[in-house]
C-alpha cells in the first residue's frame, strides 16, 4: 500500500486521466443545460396557459 495512497491517486488523475474527467464533464454541463432549457420552456408554457410540448414531456423523465 503506498504511503500517500490519496495524493497518489489526485496525481494520476491529474496526469493520466484529465482528458477523460474534462469529457464527462462537458457531457454532464450538456445535459445540465438541456434540463435548464426544458425547465424554461415549461415554465414559459405554464404561464402563457398552454400545454407542454411533447419533446418536453418524453425528454423531462429521463433527465432525472
Amino acid at each position: 500500500m503506498p504511503s500517500h495512497p490519496t495524493r497518489s491517486a489526485f496525481v494520476r488523475a491529474s496526469t493520466l486521466s484529465l482528458g477523460s474527467i474534462a469529457f464527462g464533464s462537458l457531457i454532464v454541463a450538456i445535459l445540465e443545460l438541456i434540463r435548464m432549457i426544458l425547465n424554461y420552456a415549461q415554465a414559459n408554457a405554464a404561464a402563457d396557459g398552454s400545454c407542454e410540448s411533447p419533446l418536453s414531456l418524453t425528454l423531462k423523465p429521463n433527465m432525472y
